[in-house]
């Protein structure tokens, strides 16, 4: 059943609306008396209707539940319940294929790449003169056979191809560019050089 409608009284009376002054209290206490029934109607209106957080029905009856469909129960039911798989575990942190280190005289820079399981002749060292750069390119490649059925395999093929691009300074010529392999793949190159900004 829908609560009665209000009529609210005007905020300013017949008499405040006049040269005679500001609202008086008698209007202030008859609006207080028609806000305190709107809130009490809409407290019984809130009380008769089901709350829409279902933690603040705990001490309520739970609803009566009507099926069109036969044979329909509320009976908790025996059949296995799947299992929620567990969160992936955290991302760690994987250590650079990379290390650099600078020389003695710090004038050169010797770049360390750690690509175990990758032969030489799946390495690939390029130099550009313009702009000056190095790019290191290495290929693996992973095969994985499995039975599905008696007779028959299925070969997996997985190929990944990865670049590195090292800048060089500017004017690095080829010949100052030293690579050796021996357990990792060694690069030295010129370190970069510091250039004074030209004051404006």
């Amino acid at each position: 059943m829908a609560p009665e409608p209000f009529s609210t009284p005007p905020l300013y009376s017949q008499a405040s609306t006049s040269s005679s002054g500001p609202v008086t209290p008698d209007d202030t206490e008859s609006l207080d008396r028609v806000w305190s029934a709107v809130r009490k109607a809409k407290e019984r209106e809130m009380a008769a209707s089901p709350s829409k957080i279902k933690s603040l029905d705990r001490g309520r009856s739970p609803p009566i539940l009507h099926s069109p469909l036969r044979g329909f129960s509320l009976e908790p039911s025996t059949q296995p319940v799947a299992r929620i798989p567990s969160p992936a575990p955290p991302l760690r942190r994987q250590r650079s294929i990379v290390e650099f280190k600078d020389s003695p005289d710090g004038t050169r820079v010797t770049a360390k790449f750690d690509i175990p399981g990758v032969a030489k002749e799946d390495m690939n060292v390029t130099y550009h003169p313009f702009p000056a750069r190095l790019e290191v390119s290495w290929k693996t490649v992973k095969v994985t056979e499995r039975e599905v059925e008696e007779g028959m395999t299925i070969r997996d093929i997985e190929e990944r191809t990865v670049c590195r691009t090292i800048p060089l300074p500017e004017g690095t010529r080829f010949d100052e560019i030293e690579a050796k392999l021996l357990r990792r793949l060694e690069l030295t190159y010129p370190k970069m050089r510091a250039t004074r900004a030209k004051p404006r």
